[in-house]
C-alpha cells in the first residue's frame, strides 16, 4: 500500500500544479492591461521648427539655423524646408560641400515619385532650389515657373478666376490664405528672375495679409532667401513698409 500511495502522490502534485497554472493564466488574461494602441510615431512640430528656423535667420544666426535644421532632419529626413534651410545656412557658413549635400537630398525628396501629396503644392519650388543648387539653372527656372503657375491655379480654383474681387470680399482665414498664395507666387517668380511680376504678387500679399504674425512676416521677408534678388529694389522697400504699417496697426 505504501508503494502504491507513493506512486500516486507525484501524479496528484503534477495535476495540482497544472490546475494552478491554468487558473493563473486565466486570471492574467482577464486582468492584464490592454496592449498599447498603435501610433504613427513621434509627433513632429513642423510649425515650431519652421518658426525657429525663420527666427534664426532673422537673427543672422546661421550656425543655430543649421543645428535646428539638423534636429528636424533627425526626426523627418526628407523635410523639404529643413533641407532648404540647411543648405542656405551651410552656404552662409562657407561650407559648400555640406550645402551641395543638402541640395542633393532635396532633389531626391522632391522627385514626383517621392513627393508627399499633402505638400505637393510647393514641391516644384523646393525642387527649383535643389536643381539650381546642383548647377541646373534651366531646370530650376522651369520648376519655379511651374510652381508659380500651380499656385495661381490653386488660387483660382479656391476663389474663382476674378481673384481681385475674391480678395476684396474675403475676410479672416480666407484673406490669410489668399495672401499666402500671393507670397508663394512672388517667391517663385523672384527665383525665376521675373522681378516685376514677383513684386506685383508681393504687393497683393501685403495688401491682403491679416493675422497676428505680422511682425514675423515683416522680419522674415527681409531675410527670405527666395527674395534676395529684390532686396535692393525700391518697390520691395515700399512693400516692407506696407507690412510694417500693418504690424503697427495690428498692435494697437
Amino acid at each position: 500500500m505504501r508503494r502504491g500511495g507513493g506512486r500516486r502522490a507525484p501524479a496528484v502534485l503534477l495535476w495540482l500544479s497544472v490546475g494552478v497554472g491554468v487558473v493563473a493564466f486565466g486570471w492574467t488574461l482577464v486582468n492584464a492591461p490592454p496592449p498599447p494602441r498603435p501610433t504613427r510615431g513621434p509627433f513632429i512640430d513642423r510649425a515650431g521648427f519652421t518658426t525657429d528656423l525663420q527666427q534664426a535667420f532673422i537673427q543672422r544666426a546661421p550656425r543655430e539655423a543649421l543645428e535646428i535644421a539638423q534636429e528636424w532632419l533627425g526626426k523627418e529626413p526628407n523635410a523639404w524646408f529643413a533641407l532648404y534651410c540647411g543648405a542656405h545656412a551651410a552656404k552662409q557658413l562657407d561650407r559648400p560641400n555640406l550645402a551641395r549635400g543638402y541640395y542633393a537630398e532635396l532633389e531626391v525628396a522632391t522627385r514626383p515619385t517621392n513627393a508627399d501629396r499633402g505638400r505637393s503644392n510647393q514641391r516644384q519650388h523646393f525642387r527649383g532650389w535643389a536643381l539650381q543648387g546642383l548647377g541646373d539653372e534651366t531646370g530650376g527656372q522651369r520648376a519655379f515657373i511651374a510652381n508659380a503657375r500651380a499656385q495661381r491655379d490653386r488660387l483660382e480654383r479656391s476663389w474663382g478666376s476674378d481673384a481681385s474681387a475674391a480678395e476684396a470680399f474675403s475676410a479672416g482665414p480666407q484673406r490669410r490664405q489668399i495672401a499666402l498664395a500671393h507670397y508663394l507666387i512672388g517667391n517663385s517668380l523672384a527665383m525665376a528672375g521675373q522681378t516685376d511680376a514677383a513684386l506685383d504678387a508681393l504687393e497683393r500679399s501685403a495688401i491682403h495679409e491679416v493675422g497676428k504674425h505680422y511682425d514675423l512676416i515683416c522680419e522674415w521677408m527681409q531675410v527670405d532667401p527666395d527674395l534676395e534678388s529684390l532686396f535692393d529694389h525700391p518697390r520691395f522697400h515700399a512693400i516692407v513698409e506696407r507690412v510694417r504699417t500693418n504690424v503697427d496697426a495690428n498692435q494697437l
